[in-house]
Parts: C-alpha cells; sequence; structure tokens
C-alpha cells in the first residue's frame, strides 16, 4: 500500500496543475481579447483629442487680437500657454 501513497500524489499533483493551467489559458485568451478591444477605443480617443485640438487651434488663431489688458493669473486662449 506505501508503494503507491508517492505515485498517486504525483499523478494528483500533475493533474491538478494541468486543470489549473487549462483555466489559466482560457483567461488569458479573455484578457487579451478585452485588451484589444481597450486599445483600439484609446485609439479612437487619441483621434478625437487630437481633431479637437486642432480645431481649438484654429479657433484661437480665427480670433481678432484685442488690445485689453489681461488680469495677472489669466491668460485667455492663446495656445502657446496651454499645455
Amino acid at each position: 500500500m506505501k508503494k503507491y501513497i508517492f505515485p498517486a500524489i504525483v499523478i494528483t499533483a500533475l493533474a491538478t496543475s494541468g486543470i489549473y493551467s487549462a483555466v489559466l489559458s482560457g483567461r488569458c485568451d479573455e484578457l487579451r481579447e478585452k485588451q484589444a478591444r481597450q486599445e483600439a477605443i484609446l485609439l479612437k480617443q487619441g483621434e478625437i483629442l487630437a481633431l479637437n485640438t486642432a480645431m481649438l487651434h484654429a479657433v484661437v488663431m480665427s480670433r481678432p487680437p484685442t488690445n485689453k489688458t489681461i488680469h495677472p493669473g489669466k491668460e485667455g486662449l492663446k495656445m502657446d500657454v496651454m499645455p
């Protein structure tokens, strides 16, 4: 009886690790799909942000210059001041 205990423990450990790796493999596939979707969304948001920045730049440049005094700490719509 003692002769079969160690092989049974080893076989059980191998079977358990095989099942665990199969579960982890499926979970990794789900996470890769989710990451690909998020990457596509981030790319679209970056394009929208670039377009909005270009439109804002065009609006600021189309405004006529004003000679009004700007209060200290307030810069108004100047593109060189914006981050």
